[in-house]
């Protein structure tokens, strides 16, 4: 492997010139030792909205606090009560590797007062439902981890920011990092996306505690080199095992993509997967404009730390390419994906209709004018085409997407699209009765009441009407007490005192 930057400095720069990065900054670590770092648009102190590459911070915080990572959530965050019964079940290893079932949900806004996370948790969160059972299937999930941090914080009398400065970042060195509300502006590179002439600013979301542990921390390149420096040596985690505890695959390992292959598991607060035999650990961050990544490679003892702002998934896969073939070699030659003609009962587990809970999007899997497995999105149908072991590819103008249908000889529970979780619902019931009165109504946000947030729920002649600020949309039931419009899945509680959006957002009833 070529150990030099001599690839990569000139690739950050030249996509700084062309306006394809407002700014960037690299570190690459070989063989325990700072090969290089280069610089684009801030210097080596600049700090940058590092999104999910917090979690791995929250997992060291979580290892390092002796937490038992096998006791049940609920016996460390007082009040904590799952209105779902397998939330008995949510222990601290599930929150951590992604497999507690809980939703994506996450809170990127809110009240920034100390009772926040708590607030989140009982009121919001504990409401949900679950997708799976715990410890069953990866679902990527923001709103576990801060679950996780909230348990910390009770365990240790703590707010999080403060334990995990003392627990991780000073014992790392990580002078500079910081959350937004103790952040010098000066020395941030604020969000910025292109313009026609340049660059324009772009508005960051509001500071927020019970979002902390997930995704909220700013850091510089020399943070998170000496991070990666810390943690290869062993002295802030003895040893990076510690982060590979994977319980479940993340679907998204079939994918027809060498990359894929770097985040094909989840561990504790991160991902695993190989590159070229090596053993890859690794988290990526997006925060609004900014899309970051650190990599460690505990065999070659070396790592990645890639920030930018304002750059595009192409770019920033660009750079990132450039610094694996830099640090690890080159990525393998991708095999000739084989296509295979399924068994016909493995066809017939497929075929329904699938939700996202999160956001209320259906996937339909059908069959027309033959055999062939077609799958809709929406957008009009796309060909299924097997690969085996339960992976298939849809063929769509835009390029192949994978699919994940795990099977166990019956129908198929769950479909994954790149890894997005969907589950098997009843086909939709387009003649429902819309006349029970108690579900209209004005419903707020259980956990920031903004007016201009609130959802109101009406009938109309024979249609359900969901209307929020500059929104409108009609309902289309799916199940009882369960229905999807324009605004995503609405789960209303039987007993009529609110509602879960998207299965991410609980509100409350106000009339």
């Amino acid at each position: 492997m070529d150990t030099s930057t001599d690839a990569v400095a000139p690739a950050l720069e030249t996509a700084h010139r062309d306006g394809r990065l407002y700014a960037g900054a690299v570190g690459l670590i070989v063989g325990g030792r700072v090969a290089e770092t280069a610089v684009a648009g801030a210097d080596r102190n600049t700090l940058f909205e590092i999104g999910s590459i917090t979690k791995i911070l929250t997992a060291a915080a979580a290892i390092a606090s002796g937490v038992d990572l096998d006791a049940p959530v609920e016996e460390l965050v007082p009040g904590l009560s799952f209105a779902d019964p397998r939330g008995a079940q949510v222990t601290s290893r599930c929150l951590l590797s992604h497999t507690s079932g809980l939703p994506a949900a996450g809170r990127d806004w809110g009240p920034s007062d100390p009772g926040a996370a708590m607030r989140f948790a009982t009121g919001d969160l504990a409401h949900h439902s679950f997708h799976t059972d715990p410890g069953e299937v990866g679902c990527y999930s923001s709103s576990a981890i801060s679950l996780i941090g909230l348990a910390l914080q009770e365990m240790t009398g703590s707010p999080f920011a403060e334990l995990l400065r003392s627990e991780i970042l000073e014992r790392a060195g990580m002078s500079g990092a910081v959350f937004p509300s103790a952040a010098d502006p000066a020395h941030v590179s604020w969000p910025h996306s292109r313009a026609e002439r340049g660059w324009k600013p772009v508005s960051r979301l509001a500071d927020n505690p019970a979002g902390y542990p997930s995704g909220f921390l700013l850091a510089s390149l020399e943070d998170l080199t000496r991070l990666a420096l810390s943690i290869l040596e062993g002295s802030l985690l003895g040893d990076l095992d510690a982060l590979i505890a994977t319980t479940a695959p993340r679907w998204t390992d079939h994918a027809p993509s060498p990359f894929a292959r770097v985040s094909a598991r989840y561990g504790l607060g991160s991902l695993t997967g190989t590159w070229c035999g090596q053993t890859v650990i690794r988290h990526g961050g997006g925060q609004l404009t900014s899309n970051c990544s650190i990599d460690f490679f505990p065999e070659s003892d070396s790592a990645i730390v890639l920030l930018t702002n304002g750059a595009d998934d192409g770019t920033f896969m660009e750079l990132l390419g450039q610094c694996y073939r830099v640090v690890a070699g080159h990525e393998p030659t991708e095999p000739s994906i084989r296509r295979r003609r399924p068994e016909p009962s493995r066809r017939r587990a497929a075929k329904g209709t699938f939700l996202d809970a999160d956001t209320g999007s259906l996937v339909t899997v059908f069959t027309e004018d033959g055999d062939e497995l077609l799958m809709d999105r929406g957008r009009g149908p796309a060909r299924l085409e097997y690969l085996g072991a339960s992976r298939w590819i849809a063929s769509l103008v835009e390029g192949e997407v994978p699919v994940g249908i795990p099977w166990d000889g019956g129908a198929a529970d769950h479909l994954f699209v790149w890894g997005g979780l969907h589950n098997r619902i009843d086909p939709p019931d387009v003649d429902f009765d819309t006349s029970p009165d108690w579900l209209c109504g004005v419903y707020a946000d259980s956990f920031w009441d903004d007016p201009e947030s609130r959802i109101t729920v009406e009938r109309r002649d024979s249609d359900l009407i969901v209307t929020s600020e500059g929104f409108h949309s009609i309902a289309l039931r799916i199940g009882p007490l369960r229905i999807v419009s324009g605004h995503g899945l609405l789960h209303f509680e039987p007993d009529g005192t609110g509602l879960v959006l998207g299965n991410a957002t609980r509100y409350v009833r106000l009339t």
